[in-house]
C-alpha cells in the first residue's frame, strides 16, 4: 500500500497530502441571479424579453410603430394616387369620344399631313432633281 494511502493515517493526514479533495456540493438556484447561464423554462423568448426590458423596449415599441405607419401611410396614398389617375384617364377618354374630341384630333392630324406637304414642297423646289447636297 502506498503511504499516503495507508489505513493508519488520519483524514487531514491525507487531505493534506493532496490524495483526496473535499466533495463539492451543488448551488441551489434560490440565491441565483435571473442573468445566469441556466437555462430556465421561458427559453429564448424569456432571455430576449428581459434583455430589452425597459427604456428600451419603449423605444423598440415606437420605431416598430413607425415602421408600420409609414408602410401603411405609402400604402394609403400609393391607393389614392391610382384612384386619381384612374379618374384623369376616364375623363380623358370621354373627351377624346366626344364630338369635339373627334374633330380636335382630325384638326391636328391634317394640321401635320399639311405640314408635311409644304416641307416636301419645298425640298422639291430647292432640289428639283432629288439630289442630295
Amino acid at each position: 500500500m502506498p503511504a499516503n494511502g495507508s489505513p493508519g493515517q488520519s483524514e487531514p493526514a491525507r487531505q493534506s497530502a493532496g490524495d483526496v479533495q473535499p466533495p463539492v456540493e451543488p448551488q441551489t438556484q434560490e440565491g441565483a441571479d435571473e442573468t445566469s447561464s441556466q437555462p430556465d423554462g421561458d427559453g429564448v423568448s424569456g432571455r430576449l424579453g428581459r434583455r430589452i426590458a425597459g427604456p428600451r423596449a419603449m423605444w423598440a415599441a415606437v420605431a416598430a410603430l413607425c415602421v408600420a405607419g409609414g408602410a401603411a401611410g405609402s400604402v394609403l396614398g400609393a391607393h389614392a394616387l391610382a384612384g386619381h389617375d384612374e379618374a384623369q384617364a376616364r375623363q380623358n377618354f370621354r373627351l377624346s369620344v366626344t364630338s369635339t374630341g373627334i374633330a380636335s384630333a382630325v384638326k391636328v392630324a391634317l394640321q401635320r399631313d399639311e405640314d408635311l406637304l409644304v416641307a416636301a414642297d419645298n425640298l422639291l423646289r430647292r432640289q428639283p432633281e432629288g439630289e442630295p447636297g
